[in-house]
């Protein structure tokens, strides 16, 4: 079986973008579920629920930014 997704660029340039990183964010966010699951599973440090919304927003932009080849 063959997909083949068309887009009209540059109009729809951010949905193809979105179309070809999708694998890259999938991964971003199966990871940061992982974190999630360790933290609820094995306790945390986390003082207060900002705290924890801080962790998890930074997991997660880590996470994006090493599926991007960045550091």
């Amino acid at each position: 079986m063959t997909a083949t997704l068309t887009y009209q660029l540059p109009e729809e340039r951010a949905e193809h973008l979105l179309a070809i990183h999708a694998p890259q964010l999938a991964g971003a966010f199966c990871d940061l579920d992982e974190a999630l699951r360790g933290w609820l599973k094995h306790g945390h440090t986390f003082a207060t629920p900002d705290e924890a919304l801080q962790a998890c927003r930074d997991h997660l932009a880590d996470s994006i930014n090493l599926a991007r080849g960045e550091t």
